[in-house]
């Protein structure tokens, strides 16, 4: 038990040393989301569907990929293209 919360408190540590660097070093790009303070994945779901609404009113083709290398990996076979 005293090794499960003294690990706990050293990722803990290791993740807020770690935010602070990327923050202070301006590593992050402005599409990534779920990792910085204020970019919670719930962003990245609405500006996509803002984007994805927006398409379809002015009827203008939309192009979107997801890369996943664990999926890439686990399944090779896998379609690459999905059309919506």
């Amino acid at each position: 038990m005293v090794n499960s919360v003294l690990s706990k408190i050293k990722t803990q540590l290791i993740t807020i040393r770690m935010t602070e660097i990327t923050e202070r070093e301006n590593m992050l790009q402005d599409n990534q989301f779920g990792f910085p303070k204020k970019r919670a994945m719930e962003d990245a779901i609405l500006i996509f569907n803002t984007v994805l609404t927006e398409a379809k009113l002015r009827k203008i083709d939309l192009y979107l990929s997801f890369v996943n290398p664990k999926l890439m990996i686990m399944y090779p076979n896998w379609p690459c293209s999905i059309s919506f």
